[in-house]
């Protein structure tokens, strides 16, 4: 069958859904496509993203306040730092455990529940 290649123009024989003559022009075409595809999906998708930041705010699990969202897609903040320290805290005073999913949060923050006890035996002490 004879095509009409999309990207330089010529004529040669192609087979089923083939659009370029040769590799060079496969790879300008997939070059160009990926730029447009990109900067429409870049420009949409922001958009989008914005939109959803701005019409749903994150609640803070323990104050019930909204949490400032970064603006990375993958970081999903849902308690203030202070208020995962105080809960931690607050746990430790009445001599329950901590929850993991709340201690693991806690030394994602870069404390260990070592210098917290520190702190509130400091703070008894005083």
């Amino acid at each position: 069958m004879i095509k009409t290649c999309v990207t330089c123009g010529k004529t040669f024989i192609g087979h089923h859904r083939q659009l370029n003559c040769s590799h060079e022009c496969t790879v300008k075409y997939n070059t160009e496509q990926r730029k447009i595809y990109s900067r429409l999906q870049s420009t949409k998708e922001r958009s989008i993203y914005m939109r959803r930041i701005r019409d749903n705010p994150i609640i803070c699990e323990f104050c019930g306040k909204a949490v400032p969202r970064q603006y990375e897609i993958r970081k999903k903040p849902r308690a203030h730092e202070h208020c995962i320290v105080n809960a931690c805290r607050q746990y430790l005073i009445e001599g329950q455990r901590v929850p993991n999913s709340l201690y693991q949060r806690f030394y994602a923050l870069g404390y260990t529940i070592e210098e917290l006890r520190e702190e509130i035996e400091n703070e008894t002490k005083r």
